[in-house]
C-alpha cells in the first residue's frame, strides 16, 4: 500500500467541518490503496472541540503530534478575554476595544502567514523522521492555517517528494482579510508566500471551484475540486423529537452572513398568534454576540433557542428533525462559489432547506438539484416564503429528493476522487 503524509492543524478533538474533511479522507483512503500517516499539533488552540470525533479515527492510523507555540495565551491575557479558544474569523469583528484592535494588528502584520507559524520547526523535524521511517511517497497539506503548506514546502524541497496543497478556504483573499489593517509590506509578504506555495506544489485541491479563482494559480497547474460531503453517521443517527415548526441553523453567523430582511420577515410571520405558538428558531454553533443582539430585536425570547456548539452527532439529530434547515450565504460578490460544509449534511438528512443569499451561486444550485429546497435573494418576500413553508409543514408535504444526485457527495466517493488525483500527481 502506498503511503501519504497528511499535514493538518485541525484534528480531533478539534470540532468543525475542516476537521471532518481530513478525518473522512483518512477514514477511507485505505480502501483506495493509500495508507495515511497524520502529522498534527499536540495541543492546538481550536475554536470548537468535539470529543466524539476521536472515536471516528481508524485504530490502525499512525498519528504524530508535535509541540507548537502560539500567541493565543498572550492574546487572551492582553485583551482580557476569558475564553481560552479564539473563534474563527475573529479578525472580521469591528466593534472592538483598543487592546483587541492592537492585538489584531500584531496578528495581521507580525504573525505571517498566521498565528500557527510557531508549529513549523517541530513539525518539519518530526516529518523528516516519518518520511525516513515510513517510505512516504506523497505529502498532502491542508489549510487553513497556511502554515501547513509552509511545512510541506520545506519537506518537498529537502526530500524531493510530490506534494499536493489542499485549500479548504482561500489564503490572502479570505473574506476576513478584506479591509483589515495590514501594512503594505505584510500584505506583500503574505502574497509572496502564497504565490510560492502555489508555484512549488505539484497539485492543488480546493473545497470549492471558486477558490481556484481566488488563488494565483498558473493555467498549467493540476487542480481538482473536491467538495465537503456527508458520511454514514448521517443515516444512522435517529432524529431528535421535535414539536412544532422548527427553523434550525447550524454553524456560525457573522456580520457577512446576517440578513436583516430574513429576520424582519420572520418577525412579521410571528405576528400571527397561532404560528407564534408553534414556531421556534434554533441556532446551533458559535454566533457572534453582536449578531445575537440583532436577532433578538426581531425574534421574541420564547421563539428563540441558542444552543451553542454541539457535538457533531447531536447537531445531526437536530438537523434530521427540523422543519426547515437554514443557510445564510456570504454576501461577498466573488464568494458566490463558496459552499458551506453543512450544506451536504443538510441535503443528506433530506429535510427541507431554506437559504438566504446569492440565488445563482454554487450552493443554491446544489440545494435546488438535490430537491431539498431553495435559496432566495435578500430582497425576497420573506413573509410569503415563511407562510408557504409553514403550509407545507402543516400539510405534511415532503421535498422531492434526488438521492442519486445527493450520493455523489458521500465521503467515500469524494475520497475515491482524491485517491485518483494522487495517482495523477505521481
Amino acid at each position: 500500500m502506498r503511503r501519504v503524509l497528511i499535514i493538518t492543524y485541525y484534528w480531533p478533538p478539534a470540532g468543525g467541518p475542516g476537521v471532518q474533511r481530513i478525518l473522512k479522507f483518512v477514514k477511507y483512503l485505505s480502501e483506495f490503496g493509500w495508507q495515511p500517516i497524520v502529522l498534527t499539533v499536540n495541543k492546538g488552540n481550536f475554536p470548537a472541540y468535539d470529543q466524539s470525533l476521536i472515536d471516528e479515527i481508524p485504530a490502525e492510523i499512525r498519528i504524530i503530534k508535535t509541540a507548537n507555540w502560539e500567541p493565543d495565551l498572550l492574546y487572551n491575557k492582553f485583551t482580557g478575554r476569558k475564553e481560552e479558544n479564539i473563534p474563527v474569523a475573529v479578525l472580521a469583528n469591528k466593534n472592538l476595544n483598543w487592546k483587541t484592535r492592537l492585538a489584531h494588528w500584531f496578528r495581521l502584520n507580525i504573525f505571517i502567514p498566521d498565528a500557527k507559524i510557531g508549529w513549523l520547526p517541530s513539525a518539519v523535524q518530526a516529518a523528516g523522521r516519518i518520511i525516513r521511517e515510513e517510505n512516504i511517497e506523497l505529502i498532502y497539506s491542508s489549510s487553513p492555517p497556511p502554515t501547513t503548506h509552509l511545512i510541506a514546502q520545506k519537506l518537498q524541497k529537502k526530500y524531493k517528494l510530490k506534494w499536493i496543497a489542499d485549500f479548504r478556504d482561500p489564503w490572502t483573499k479570505i473574506h476576513y482579510y478584506r479591509n483589515a489593517p495590514r501594512m503594505a509590506i505584510a500584505r506583500w509578504w503574505d502574497e509572496f508566500l502564497e504565490k510560492k506555495v502555489v508555484q512549488d506544489c505539484d497539485g492543488i485541491t480546493t473545497a470549492s471551484r471558486m477558490f481556484q479563482e481566488l488563488l494565483p494559480i498558473d493555467k498549467a497547474k493540476l487542480c481538482c475540486t473536491i467538495t465537503n460531503g456527508f458520511d454514514d453517521e448521517v443515516m444512522g443517527i435517529p432524529p431528535e423529537p421535535e414539536k412544532g415548526f422548527t427553523l434550525l441553523h447550524a454553524g456560525g453567523i457573522t456580520a457577512n452572513r446576517y440578513y436583516q430582511e430574513f429576520f424582519a420577515g420572520l418577525e412579521s410571520f410571528l405576528e400571527d398568534g397561532d404560528k407564534r405558538q408553534v414556531t421556534r428558531l434554533v441556532l446551533i454553533g458559535k454566533v457572534n454576540p453582536e449578531i445575537i443582539s440583532r436577532i433578538r430585536q426581531y425574534i421574541p425570547a420564547e421563539n428563540l433557542q441558542i444552543s451553542g456548539y454541539l457535538p457533531h452527532h447531536k447537531a445531526l439529530a437536530k438537523m434530521k428533525s427540523a422543519s426547515l434547515n437554514l443557510i445564510f450565504l456570504e454576501k461577498l460578490a466573488d464568494y458566490k462559489g463558496h459552499i458551506p460544509g453543512k450544506i451536504f449534511e443538510y441535503i443528506a438528512v433530506q429535510r427541507p432547506v431554506l437559504g438566504a443569499g446569492d440565488a445563482t451561486g454554487d450552493t443554491a444550485q446544489i440545494i435546488a438539484n438535490s430537491g431539498c429546497g431553495k435559496v432566495y435573494a435578500a430582497e425576497s418576500d420573506w413573509l410569503e416564503i415563511f407562510n408557504n413553508a409553514y403550509n407545507d409543514w402543516q400539510n405534511g408535504k415532503e421535498p422531492e429528493i434526488d438521492r442519486e444526485y445527493i450520493n455523489q457527495f458521500h465521503r467515500r466517493q469524494l475520497t475515491a476522487k482524491l485517491a485518483e488525483f494522487f495517482g495523477e500527481i505521481l
